[in-house]
């Protein structure tokens, strides 16, 4: 079943948002007082990470630079940087017999803030990524499987869908066990259907034309399987409409057969196609 949203403090806690709201604003308070670069980034972070759809491991990207950064300068130089801008805010607020006067005046404490704020960048970076990660974390946490927005696929997946297409439009199409059906959209990895998947019978809804275009259509139902991995439209059979032009296929030019067998049974055997285009022994044309 898909996974329903789940909360960290129980919906039904009395004064769940007063609690809430107070715990939020302490954690700014702290932040802009103590760790004001640690927020920033945290929000940058985010922000980039909602706007993108990228999956949460781009953030070992900034975490791998703080930590490169955090070795350079040297672990105990990092945390005295990071700790040089609290100090000073802290001994002004604390000072004995002006604490009143320091807390209405308090923007004193950030003179002299351009040469320590810099400072706190290598821990701040890798202080921020685990906030901006938590935070998504949060909101993944928060919301219906159903609701939330598939993620960008990364360069990664980019270059692997690029060479996988580019392999099946060469003819590659045949597994060691069964066929290709497409590209997998969120990972670019092959969709592969295995004969001993298809002995109860496959649904053929692939039209082939001559111009190298191909119009993909499932029949109408729930996609499962790798029908669902490939993305594939659930329409009927027929001519693309107005609304829907063929779609770029993955067959080089001339256009091929295809040959298909559909029925109840024992498992089919041998492909459906071979990369000449031949049918197998006993195959009708459709």
């Amino acid at each position: 079943m898909p996974r329903r949203a789940r909360y960290l403090v129980p919906r039904g806690l009395p004064r769940r948002d007063e609690i809430l709201a107070v715990c939020v604003v302490v954690a700014v308070l702290v932040h802009v007082l103590f760790a004001q670069l640690t927020i920033l980034l945290a929000v940058v972070l985010y922000l980039v990470t909602k706007a993108t759809r990228w999956r949460l491991s781009w953030l070992t990207v900034p975490a791998a630079a703080g930590l490169a950064w955090t070795v350079a300068v040297g672990p105990r130089g990092a945390a005295a940087g990071f700790t040089a801008g609290p100090a000073r805010i802290a001994d002004y607020l604390g000072a004995s017999g002006h604490q009143a006067d320091h807390l209405l005046h308090f923007t004193a404490a950030f003179t002299g803030i351009g040469t320590w704020l810099p400072r706190q960048l290598p821990l701040a970076l890798l202080a921020g990524t685990a906030e901006a990660a938590l935070a998504c974390w949060l909101s993944w946490l928060h919301t219906d499987e159903w609701d939330l927005r598939p993620a960008r696929p990364g360069l990664i997946v980019a270059a692997r869908r690029a060479a996988t297409i580019r392999a099946i439009r060469a003819g590659g199409v045949v597994t060691r066990d069964g066929g290709c059906l497409g590209v997998a959209a969120g990972s670019g990895t092959r969709v592969t259907l295995s004969w001993a998947e298809a002995a109860g019978g496959v649904a053929v809804g692939v039209r082939f034309v001559r111009a190298g275009r191909a119009d993909h259509r499932l029949p109408a139902g729930p996609r499962r399987g790798p029908a669902a991995q490939t993305g594939a439209r659930r329409r009927p059979h027929g001519r693309p409409g107005a609304d829907q032009p063929a779609g770029r296929g993955l067959l080089p030019r001339p256009a091929r057969r295809c040959w298909c067998s559909v029925r109840q049974g024992p498992a089919l055997r041998g492909p459906a196609t071979s990369r000449s285009g031949t049918a197998p022994p006993g195959a009708e044309p459709r």
